[in-house]
This record gives C-alpha cells, sequence and structure tokens, in this order.
C-alpha cells in the first residue's frame, strides 16, 4: 500500500458497474486490494492517514466520514451547500462536445509545447478519471472513454495544467511538497477551470452538484446518490463514475457514508473564491497549501508570470 488511493479504491468495479445496471436495486459491494496486516503497516508509516486508513479497515461509517472530513479538509457547511443548491437550481449551457482521444492529445501537446514544457501521453481503458499527470514519469494518462458532457476540452486542459504548472514550479523553486497540498491543489484547478476554462458555468454545476450530492451520500445508499445525479442532469454513465467515489473506502454501498473526497474540490473553491488574484498567482509557486500562502511575497517560477496570466485570461 503506497498511498490512501490505493486503500480507498475498489478492484471490482467494473464487475459491480454490470451487476448495477442490469438491476433496478442492487447496490454494488465493493472489494479492495489491502489485508488487514497491510492497513495496519500502512497506518503505522503515514501518519496523517492513520485514523482513516484504520476506520476504513474497520468499515466504520461514522469514524470514515470523521477522519475523511479531517484528511481532506472539508465538510458540509450551511452557507456553501445553499451556495451549490442554487448553482444547480438551473441548467447551464452544455459544450455538447464529442472529441476523440487524438484531440485530446493533439491540444494538450499545443498548450504543452506553449509552456516549452514536454509530456508523452498514454492512453487508458475506462479509467474513474478524464485525465491525470503522472508528474515524476512525466506523462499525462487520457482515459479511452473520456466524459465531457459538463466539461470543455479547454476547461479540462485549464484544470490539468494547474496540477503540471504548480509541479513545474515547485521543482524549479525546490518546494517540497505541503503535506496537505491536496485540497488546495484540486480547489485551485477546480478554481481556474470554472472561472477561466471556456463553459465554466457548467463545470461549475457538476462541481457543485458533487458537493450537494455529499450530504446525501452521508444518508443514503449509492444507488439512491446515482438516481439524484440523474435527476439533474447527469447521464447514467456520468453518474455512476461520479457517485461511486462518494464510496471509495466502503464495502456495502446500500449504506449510508461518503468518504467526503469529492466534496474537497467545491469546498475549497469557495474558500479561493475569496483571495486576490495576488495571492492566487502565489499558490503557482509549488504544491502548496493555502494555509502556506502568507510564506511567499510575490510568484515566482520557471513559468513566467506574463505567460501564466495570458493562459488564464482565455476562455
Amino acid at each position: 500500500m503506497r498511498t490512501i488511493l490505493d486503500i480507498i479504491t475498489p478492484i471490482n468495479i467494473a464487475e459491480e458497474r454490470e451487476k448495477f445496471f442490469q438491476s433496478s436495486t442492487y447496490n454494488p459491494v465493493f472489494r479492495y486490494k489491502w489485508t488487514s496486516k497491510e492497513i495496519q503497516e500502512f497506518a503505522n508509516k503515514h501518519a496523517k492517514y492513520r485514523k482513516l486508513a484504520l476506520a476504513i479497515e474497520k468499515q466504520n461509517s461514522d469514524s470514515i466520514i470523521k477522519e475523511a472530513q479531517a484528511v481532506f479538509e472539508t465538510q458540509i457547511e450551511k452557507d456553501y451547500l445553499v451556495i451549490a443548491q442554487n448553482i444547480i437550481s438551473s441548467n447551464p449551457d452544455l459544450p455538447n462536445e464529442s472529441i476523440l482521444t487524438k484531440k485530446v492529445i493533439i491540444e494538450f501537446q499545443r498548450v504543452l509545447h506553449y509552456f516549452d514544457l514536454s509530456y508523452s501521453f498514454t492512453v487508458v481503458p475506462h479509467a474513474g478519471f478524464n485525465c491525470r499527470p503522472i508528474h515524476e514519469k512525466k506523462v499525462i494518462q487520457v482515459n479511452e472513454a473520456i466524459d465531457f458532457h459538463f466539461f470543455s476540452l479547454d476547461g479540462l486542459i485549464k484544470h490539468e495544467m494547474t496540477h503540471i504548472l504548480r509541479y513545474v514550479n515547485g521543482k524549479h523553486n525546490k518546494i517540497s511538497r505541503s503535506s496537505n497540498y491536496l485540497p488546495t491543489e484540486e480547489g485551485l484547478a477546480s478554481f481556474m477551470q470554472d472561472t477561466y476554462g471556456e463553459y465554466g458555468d457548467a463545470s461549475l454545476f457538476q462541481h457543485a452538484a458533487e458537493y450537494t450530492a455529499t450530504e446525501i451520500g452521508l444518508k443514503s445508499s449509492l444507488r439512491q446518490m446515482i438516481e439524484y445525479f440523474c435527476d439533474i442532469g447527469f447521464t447514467k454513465e456520468l453518474a455512476w463514475q461520479r457517485a461511486i467515489r462518494h464510496k471509495f473506502g466502503f464495502v456495502d454501498t446500500s449504506q449510508p457514508g461518503d468518504i467526503m473526497k469529492p466534496s474537497m474540490y467545491f469546498y475549497t473553491e469557495q474558500k479561493l473564491k475569496e483571495l486576490s488574484k495576488k495571492d492566487l498567482l502565489k499558490l503557482f509557486v509549488g504544491k502548496i497549501s493555502l494555509n502556506e500562502i502568507n510564506k511567499f511575497q510575490e510568484y515566482s517560477g520557471s513559468i513566467p508570470q506574463e505567460k501564466l496570466l495570458a493562459f488564464f485570461a482565455k476562455r
């Protein structure tokens, strides 16, 4: 077990998807590749994730929720929930883009060239994500079944480039990755996508929906979550893809509970909305967390500030 993702990601998603869609009542039962011994070893090596890992091993729902809230620095707050509910109260204009994987790669390469960066690409079969940079290998994985329902290609690339630019600058600036960088990492990527990407209102709709769905997941089953997503405009496949991530770490998805991580994107995005443009730029110096922003006087990095501003000014 190398990361917390190794612990919370089921190994039988494909089989359970088939069972789910063949039934009108079935809730998936997820299996994981860890053993109790491996969980204990992981917990002993990773203090940050110790309590969450042990809660998952015991399948104690209340403890999983509590520890996940602490690890992912997120929760359901009334004010943010109202904001999210207002966002999803009206349907956004959708990109309606049906884009071949080849075009995704070509457009990524164009943007990478703009920043004088070089990454290779690997197409992966039906992954639980659209794109994922593997920084150490300079590889970007692209899902062969990439779904653009609420996302535009431009918005998706702005999201992923946020991850890449923070990594590149951090390496240049010799800034170590913060132990709690993840909420800021995903919140910032979502903010840049929703604010500066094409069809940002649509991607914001999905991020807000993930937040409202968390409240449902805390009280109900996976099937009820999927039905909720479908009711507000998600396709069945996208509803499946998004909802299962709320139940990662749980074995019996007919029971209430949520791993909380999907709510982290919208939750952190709301905090970032309060920052000045100068402070937002400072978050690109490396994979730092929001609470470290005052350690830096201004933006610096291998990427010229003018290029950064020009890229995120485009819509």
